[in-house]
């Protein structure tokens, strides 16, 4: 794996909770983990968007 950056986000208590509820079901290992998954799919979705309205 490439060297990754480390961006520091600061996100509402709520959507916290839900992430660290993700991560105690088993299905992430981490928040981070999450969070690197739901950046992977917004740019999936934006780059597909770019693409049809070319």
């Amino acid at each position: 794996m490439c060297a990754q950056k480390v961006v520091n986000v600061k996100i509402p208590p709520r959507d916290f909770e839900e992430l660290s509820n993700l991560v105690k079901t088993g299905k992430y290992a981490s928040i981070s983990d999450a969070v690197r998954t739901a950046i992977r799919r917004l740019i999936k979705e934006e780059k597909e968007v770019i693409f049809n309205d070319i």
